[in-house]
């Protein structure tokens, strides 16, 4: 992007718990009360404060459930009405939004930013801006993502929230597969090009290589290309060489590369991270770079007892994660939920391999079983392709799960799998943890197997209630 206006600090604000703002306009007027964003409301201590003390969950006093209404005047600068104009928001429940009193979408990812492009409604520099953040009737049960026995229910907006100004012709997103024999990366650019004309553009692509203290001074060569921006969007291939120099990303070398593509003569760029690693596997073992490893990991739910809600700074995982690496821990599972970026980061930074779930924890079904829900299914399937999307690019996400205990159709959990792997290869998939319970399946799809048995006498995992 060109420009980040930061939009954190002091917002108006009120609650909604009957959920009619939307049909009392409460787009079109000043909020009565104020809260901070980044945060939640629980935060904030805003609603009736409750006495009840929970026994199998985290307690929150001040719970909210339903709608919570965020609004904020704001003023741009002349020139960032010449460009794009995309409102992000990072780690939120369900959204609609408005400029002015126009609607402008809505957004369900309970696991990727929801972005929004405002261009078209703001023709003025002065414009109110207004957010409905929603944490009732979801696509999706949620699993850890939103169930109260980990983190909470909560209601907020706990990341970045800024509108990021683009040039008229920019990169909106960068794909980076890697080759460790090569030692070279494939960018994946997709181009954005809102004028009429198509425009042939030179591109300068650099990389600096990173650690958890930073720069290391050892970058990759620099290089120029061309590249031809298509009018409206599209997708264009450019190899990168990364010299025989280049080095290797793994829990013993947790070193990445920032990759920063600008196009020349301009303020616009797109900026991402990356590292140089294969995460594969043999018959029997996991390989990093083809050496075998061990996974000695942990099972995280995102519980953060102290707010309920889990922390989007990079300081703080990598303090969190350091303890972890001082047990011997190097693997996460995320059991039916996926950490916010800077999670990954610090992952990247230490060297901790990654692996997310959906947040799904039931059965998938088939259009004829009965209690289908088509909907939901296919909210999970694209989800998946957004955690793919968003997070691929970074070295720690090296598998992917499609949730826990699951049940119901195989061919299904097949199918998903397969269209997955022809998509994204950067890491493995599995079809779950614990799923088929007490009769496991091992497909041909997964490239590895979680589970705590092959058959109901044959158990492998050292500690396990029978409580079937």
């Amino acid at each position: 992007m060109r420009k980040a206006i930061e939009l954190q600090g002091v917002w108006q604000f009120e609650l909604d718990g009957d959920k009619k703002g939307i049909e009392k306009q409460v787009f079109h007027r000043k909020l009565a009360d104020t809260i901070s964003l980044p945060g939640t409301t629980s935060m904030a201590k805003k609603g009736t404060y409750s006495e009840k003390r929970e026994i199998g969950c985290l307690t929150d006093p001040y719970l909210f459930e339903g709608y919570a209404w965020y609004a904020k005047d704001i003023t741009l600068e002349e020139e960032d009405l010449q460009g794009e104009i995309v409102l992000y928001l990072e780690r939120t429940r369900m959204t609609k939004v408005w400029v002015n009193d126009v609607l402008v979408g809505e957004a369900d990812s309970l696991n990727t930013p929801h972005q929004y492009n405002l261009t078209k409604y703001i023709t003025e520099k002065n414009f109110h801006l207004t957010i409905l953040v929603s944490n009732v009737d979801y696509p999706t049960k949620g699993g850890h993502l939103t169930s109260p026995d980990t983190q909470t229910n909560w209601n907020g907006i706990i990341g970045e929230i800024a509108l990021h100004i683009y040039e008229p012709v920019y990169i909106s997103g960068i794909r980076v597969f890697t080759d460790i024999e090569k030692k070279e990366a494939t960018l994946e650019l997709t181009t954005v090009n809102t004028t009429d004309t198509e425009k042939t553009l030179p591109l300068h692509i650099s990389a600096e290589l990173t650690d958890v203290h930073g720069t290391t001074g050892k970058n990759a060569p620099e290089a120029e290309v061309s590249v031809t921006f298509k009018v409206g969007t599209a997708k264009t291939t450019v190899t990168y060489v990364l010299g025989e120099d280049a080095v290797l990303w793994s829990e013993y070398s947790p070193v990445i590369y920032q990759l920063t593509v600008a196009i020349s003569k301009t303020k616009e760029k797109a900026v991402t991270t990356f590292g140089l690693r294969k995460f594969s596997t043999n018959e029997t073992e996991f390989l990093i770079n083809g050496t075998s490893t061990f996974l000695r990991g942990k099972h995280d739910v995102l519980i953060f007892l102290l707010t309920g809600a889990v922390p989007t700074t990079v300081e703080e995982w990598i303090r969190v994660m350091r303890i972890s690496k001082s047990y011997g821990i190097n693997h996460y599972c995320f059991h039916t939920c996926r950490p916010p970026d800077a999670a990954f980061v610090a992952a990247d930074l230490l060297g901790i391999y990654m692996e997310p779930q959906l947040p799904f924890w039931g059965t998938i079904t088939t259009p004829e079983d009965e209690n289908h829900n088509e909907a939901e299914q296919q909210y999970l399937i694209a989800e998946g392709y957004r955690m793919m999307e968003t997070f691929g690019n970074h070295a720690s996400y090296c598998m992917m799960s499609l949730g826990n205990e699951l049940w119901g159709s195989k061919e299904k959990l097949s199918q998903i799998l397969s269209d997955y792997k022809a998509v994204d290869r950067r890491h493995l998939y599995t079809q779950g943890s614990n799923n088929f319970q007490h009769t496991p399946v091992i497909l041909p799809e997964e490239d590895f197997f979680v589970g705590v048995r092959f058959s109901k006498n044959r158990l492998f995992r050292g500690s396990y209630g029978m409580s079937d």
